[in-house]
C-alpha cells in the first residue's frame, strides 16, 4: 500500500532530528518523495514543539541559500503551508522573503519567465493559506526595507500586478515607496 509506505518514509526522514533537514534536502528533487516530504512536514507541525519546528523549517529553507534562483525547498514549504496550520510567523516571513529574492533574481534572467510564473503561482497559493495576514505584512515589509542586499520593491510590485494582490497595506506601502524614490 503506497500510502502506508509514504507514511513510513516520512517517519524515516524524521527519525534523527539532528539530520532531518539534511534528509529532506536530499529528497527535494525526487518526485516519488513529494508526499513523504509533505507528510513529514505535517508530522513535525503536529508532534514537535515550536522551537523544534522553527529550527527544522529554517534549516530546510537554508538548503536553498539566500541567492537561489530556483528555491526548491521554499516551493515545498509553500505547498505545505496550505495543508499545515499555525506555521510559526518567522518561518512564513522567511518563505516570502526567499520567494521574493528568487523572483528578483529571475527578473535579471530573460530566459526565466517560466520560473517567475511559478513563483507568481506560489503567491497565488499563499493567498489561500491560513496566515494571509503574515504574508501581506511580509510583502509590505519587503517594500519598506530598501537598500538591504537586494531591493525587493520592484519584485513585490510585479507580483502584486501579476497576481492582483492589492491590499490596503501593500498599496499604501508601494505609494510611500514611490514618494521615497522620487525624492
Amino acid at each position: 500500500h503506497r500510502t502506508f509506505q509514504e507514511f513510513l518514509a516520512a517517519r524515516h526522514l524524521l527519525a534523527k532530528r539532528e539530520i532531518a533537514a539534511k534528509r529532506i534536502g536530499e529528497k527535494l528533487d525526487d518526485p516519488a518523495w513529494r508526499e513523504p516530504l509533505l507528510l513529514a512536514l505535517g508530522f513535525v507541525m503536529i508532534h514537535w514543539g515550536r522551537e523544534s519546528q522553527i529550527r527544522l523549517l529554517t534549516e530546510v529553507l537554508a538548503i536553498d541559500g539566500q541567492d537561489a534562483l530556483i528555491p526548491r525547498a521554499t516551493f515545498l514549504l509553500t505547498d505545505a503551508l496550505l495543508e499545515i496550520h499555525e506555521v510559526p510567523t518567522e518561518v512564513v516571513e522567511q518563505i516570502v522573503t526567499q520567494l521574493l529574492n528568487s523572483y528578483s533574481i529571475s527578473m535579471e534572467q530573460i530566459q526565466a519567465l517560466g520560473l517567475r510564473e511559478r513563483i507568481e503561482q506560489m503567491f497565488i497559493r499563499l493567498r489561500q493559506c491560513s496566515q494571509i495576514d503574515v504574508v501581506n505584512h511580509s510583502l509590505a515589509d519587503a517594500i519598506r526595507r530598501p537598500g538591504e542586499k537586494r531591493d525587493l520593491t520592484f519584485a513585490v510590485a510585479n507580483i502584486v500586478r501579476q497576481t492582483n494582490w492589492y491590499t490596503d497595506e501593500i498599496v499604501e506601502t508601494l505609494m510611500l515607496a514611490v514618494k521615497r524614490d522620487s525624492s
